[in-house]
């Protein structure tokens, strides 16, 4: 009896502990029985690979599911779906919600919810980035193909990052690895000699590139005429917008990239280019990711040198823009012509040249020809030959009524001779770069009383000068600003032309400022378009309250207001230091 007693007690707690077992563990999972595992995010779904199964399953059994008796509020974007298929085919999807108020995470499976303390070590097994922002296709990083010549080459990102807004809300940035190939020594009229040999690179760098191809079929072209580098990039990757700059002799250069084309700096020697590939938002795992991904290649331009002008026809009083490219330090741009009377000489810009043919009153009308010619040493090398046209325009005649006094005074011999002595050399040398900003204004708002080119009678006697500028009426004391920036040059009261500033806009040009009442500029000061310089005055020879305003490429006066039509740009101006105009 007694040992029946005891089996019935022992069946009873076999039961009860058979029973408790099966009550407590009939909802959890056995990694063994599981056949896929997915975790879709806010923007999409990552599948697991099977090492990582643990933690989520762990999370799952671990969670004790009650019908909550409150309400629970979660943000949607941070929440992660966890999908268990199992062996019999049965799912299991449960949410996971972090709430960083008090390091709990907020479990949800159909009505039921469960509140698991979490740690450090637990959301970063759960929320690991490497796992929740995984995509093969996503982190392959873009090969930018490059040809030149004969010669092709592969380059690779030299970083390549993806940025999003993970489950916690936080802007994360995620580098990818990348393998950077260089190219170099890209010439436009030789075969380069010394470029990466892609094959002699190691196996990590060939398997990484043959990867890269896979995933974008792109061509960077340049010719032997070419100056551009086409970037066709035909990616899974969307992009959304390219941006190019460059450094060359430690300067920071922007470059013009326009219709997917690179337009190359017009420089020699080695220039370093960065090109700046932006992603449209991308599918990045469980996340929406914008890719940055960011190409260095370093050219070894050997261009021939080049030159155009820029004008086809002109008429007298303004000028011809002549402009060069690609010339080393011992090539000179020579220019021949025949419509002035004076040797047309070239400024150097870097690797550029600038020149200037300008068409004063004594200019030969009709048509001329001109040539560019690119000259090293002994040899001379014609670079372009193009026929122009002059045009003529017609001057009027004004008639001044002075007295004896003003003209003793104002237009001695003595007074000539200072202006001969002081004034005219000034022009003859100029800062060899350009000073100017873009277009040029006119100082100031007046009444023309007196045009460019203008035949003067004074006393009823006929001058053999014509009126080198403009007569600009206005109240003694208007203010008389910079028509551009540019350095002063010459700041002194001459008696023949009064109060007289002039400024020094580099590379050959030169405004003049007469009859000033009063100036505000002196010699080597550097003024900005639109600095007041002085004010109107009658000083020197002068019969009224007004400013003579004149512009000239060095001796060689123009007209002011076909300068004022000029946009102030010659050939890839547009390409600027990127630390300013």
């Amino acid at each position: 009896m007694k040992r029946k007693i005891i089996l019935v007690i022992m069946i009873i707690f076999a039961l009860l502990v058979t029973g408790g077992y099966f009550v407590y563990y009939k909802d959890n999972v056995r990694i063994a029985d599981v056949t896929e595992m997915t975790l879709t995010g806010p923007a999409g779904t990552v599948k697991l690979a099977k090492p990582n199964y643990k933690q989520y399953i762990d999370l799952y059994n671990k969670a004790k599911w009650v019908v909550p008796d409150q309400a629970y509020i979660v943000n949607i974007s941070t929440s992660l779906d966890v999908k268990i298929v199992k062996q019999d085919n049965s799912i299991i999807i449960f949410s996971i919600s972090p709430n960083k108020d008090d390091d709990t995470l907020i479990l949800a499976k159909e009505v039921k919810t469960a509140v698991v303390e979490s740690s450090p070590e637990m959301e970063a097994l759960l929320f690991d980035e490497d796992l929740l922002a995984s995509d093969d296709m996503a982190f392959v990083a873009p090969a930018l193909p490059l040809t030149s010549s004969s010669k092709a080459e592969n380059i690779m990102p030299s970083s390549f990052k993806w940025t999003y807004r993970n489950i916690f809300g936080e802007n994360v940035t995620k580098v990818v690895d990348v393998v950077g190939i260089t190219a170099d020594n890209i010439s436009a009229d030789t075969k380069p000699n010394t470029s990466t040999d892609v094959a002699s690179a190691n196996q990590t760098d060939r398997d990484t590139l043959a990867t890269a191809e896979q995933s974008l079929a792109g061509i960077v072209e340049i010719s032997e005429t070419s100056t551009a580098i086409d970037l066709k990039l035909d990616s899974e990757l969307e992009v959304d917008k390219i941006d190019a700059s460059a450094i060359y002799n430690g300067q920071d250069y922007q470059c013009n990239l326009e219709n997917n084309q690179l337009e190359l700096l017009p420089l020699l020697g080695k220039v370093n280019y960065q090109i700046v590939v932006k992603t449209k938002p991308t599918q990045l795992g469980v996340y929406r990711a914008v890719g940055e991904i960011v190409y260095d290649i370093e050219l070894d331009q050997r261009f021939k040198p080049r030159a155009e002008i820029q004008q086809n026809e002109q008429t007298v009083g303004g000028f011809f823009i002549i402009s060069g490219q690609y010339f080393d330090d011992e090539t000179e741009l020579v220019v021949e012509q025949s419509i002035v009377d004076m040797t047309i000489d070239s400024y150097r810009v870097g690797s550029e040249r600038f020149a200037v043919i300008p068409l004063n009153y004594y200019a030969s009308v009709g048509e001329h020809e001109i040539v560019l010619y690119a000259v090293k040493g002994e040899q001379k090398t014609e670079l372009t030959r193009q026929t122009v046209l002059v045009k003529d325009r017609q001057y009027g005649m004004q008639h001044l009524k002075i007295s004896a006094s003003k003209e003793q005074s104002t237009r001695s011999e003595k007074a000539y001779k200072q202006y001969h002595e002081r004034f005219m050399p000034v022009r003859e040398n100029s800062e060899p770069e350009q000073l100017w900003q873009g277009q040029f204004i006119l100082p100031l708002e007046g009444r023309l009383t007196t045009d460019y080119g203008t035949k003067r009678k004074i006393n009823d006697i006929l001058t053999r000068y014509r009126h080198n500028g403009l007569d600009l009426a206005a109240p003694t004391g208007t203010e008389i600003k910079a028509a551009n920036s540019g350095k002063i040059v010459f700041s002194e009261e001459l008696i023949l032309t009064g109060n007289t500033i002039i400024i020094d806009h580099g590379l050959g040009f030169f405004t003049y400022y007469l009859h000033m009442n009063e100036r505000r500029a002196a010699v080597d000061d550097m003024v900005e378009k639109g600095q007041v310089i002085g004010t109107v005055g009658t000083t020197g020879f002068s019969t009224g309250p007004h400013l003579h305003f004149t512009a000239s490429y060095h001796l060689k006066n123009i007209n002011p207001y076909l300068l004022l039509e000029w946009d102030g740009k010659w050939h890839n101006q547009d390409i600027k230091d990127s630390k300013g105009e």
